[in-house]
């Protein structure tokens, strides 16, 4: 999809104060094209925009969530434990990103690391996928 699309138009709109001249010291506009890339399938040009969003605001959680996920989806999964772990350093009780490093070291086969993040992310409140739960299960208290 080219950026003459409504959706990505939209995109460009600051999430928080919803206007369209802020996108060059807005981070937050960066971010929401970057998930509209991310949405679209078009993830090389998402991880643009997440890198965007993170030069403009190192402490944006989400940027380095959305970028991780990126690397998630390409199965490049050190890469994705290193931005969900800077995530956590902003933010240590961010549920998502625990529960998205459980995944990570899971297909690492760290299971005991999954197993822990995993439960991070429950005692934050994060509902946590079934299947994944009972995948982590036969580990959980090794």
């Amino acid at each position: 999809p080219e950026l003459n699309d409504d959706l990505a138009q939209d995109a460009l709109m600051c999430p928080k104060c919803r206007d369209r001249m802020k996108i060059i010291s807005c981070g937050g506009a960066y971010q929401n094209l970057g998930i509209y890339y991310a949405n679209t399938g078009n993830l090389d040009k998402a991880k643009i925009e997440f890198k965007k969003a993170i030069d403009l605001n190192p402490y944006n959680k989400e940027g380095y969530f959305n970028l991780g996920n990126c690397y998630l989806t390409g199965k490049k999964y050190q890469e994705s434990l290193l931005l969900y772990k800077k995530a956590l350093r902003i933010y240590p009780d961010y549920a998502k990103a625990h529960n998205n490093i459980a995944v990570c070291y899971f297909f690492l086969k760290d299971y005991k690391s999954s197993v822990f993040h995993m439960n991070q992310a429950i005692k934050l409140g994060f509902n946590v996928n079934e299947q994944f739960f009972n995948a982590l299960w036969p580990y959980q208290n090794k």
